[in-house]
């Protein structure tokens, strides 16, 4: 995976199916990338917990920017959402 140049976010799940040691080791290959490892979450982290994914993925989207910047930048800003009854 060293090949890979671009920007990688590695995201993972305390619970998920995958060991947390696998999501380091892509972390660890990758040259330029970065690891959340989300504590107390399973394999669905966009349903599970939504506004941190989105947080995650838009900071890492957009460097930078504030919440209320991310809020603003249209349907970019919505990347998960949970379905009714799942929250």
């Amino acid at each position: 995976m060293i090949w890979l140049k671009m920007p990688v976010l590695v995201l993972a799940a305390e619970f998920d199916y995958f060991h947390q040691r696998e999501a380091r080791v892509f972390y660890d290959c990758l040259p330029d990338s970065r690891c959340r490892i989300f504590d107390a979450a399973h394999h669905h982290l966009p349903l599970e917990r939504p506004e941190e994914f989105n947080r995650n993925v838009m900071e890492f989207l957009v460097p930078g920017a504030s919440n209320s910047q991310l809020r603003g930048a249209g349907s970019l800003a919505c990347v998960a959402t949970a379905p009714p009854g799942l929250t």
